[in-house]
């Protein structure tokens, strides 16, 4: 082999290196390197929704290459397979964010409601502000059968929800909903 030869031999396996350090260097800087947000962002992910809508969120808030470092990072810990619906607030780095949606650790929602007369004000207004649609939550305070054993009927269902601020998951369902507004 020629010295020449090895020259150029010594160079590429140097470049190929120089690349792949880049290639794996990259993405995982990005997961702890911070990025300054005046407003809160969250990611809301729906029930059976998949991962690809997961890094999709990801990618629209955050950019490609963060879109990337989280898909790594979750297919390491397995996280792609097994999805948690929940609204989960973006943290100055991405590695807390991924931590805290593994771990199903939501961001919890502030729930006021005022100023409501009927059912389907407050369906409406709850809605605006939970996973759970407004048709489902009028179905439910319409539906003698689940009132019967709270001693309430679609007439008077509504006098359970007292105005004032509550802390609620986003992704509680109308049930949940009902049944913490009636203890």
């Amino acid at each position: 082999m020629t010295k020449k030869n090895k020259k150029n031999k010594s160079k590429l396996i140097i470049t190929t290196i120089i690349a792949l350090g880049c290639i794996v260097f990259v993405p995982l800087w990005s997961l702890f390197q911070p990025i300054n947000t005046d407003n809160k962002e969250y990611i809301y992910i729906r029930n059976n929704e998949n991962f690809e809508t997961v890094t999709k969120q990801i990618a629209e808030k955050r950019g490609i290459i963060a879109k990337v470092s989280f898909t790594v990072l979750a297919k390491a810990f397995q996280y792609d397979k097994k999805v948690r619906p929940g609204r989960y607030m973006l943290d100055e780095n991405l590695f807390n964010t991924f931590r805290r949606m593994r771990n199903g650790s939501q961001s919890a929602v502030q729930l006021t409601f005022n100023n409501i007369r009927t059912k389907e004000q407050l369906a409406g207004r709850l809605s605006k502000s939970l996973m759970a649609d407004s048709a489902s939550i009028v179905s439910l305070l319409n539906d003698s059968a689940f009132l019967q054993p709270y001693g309430l009927t679609s007439n008077n269902a509504v006098a359970v929800f007292i105005p004032d601020t509550y802390e609620m998951y986003w992704n509680v369902e109308a049930q949940d909903i009902f049944e913490r507004m009636y203890k």
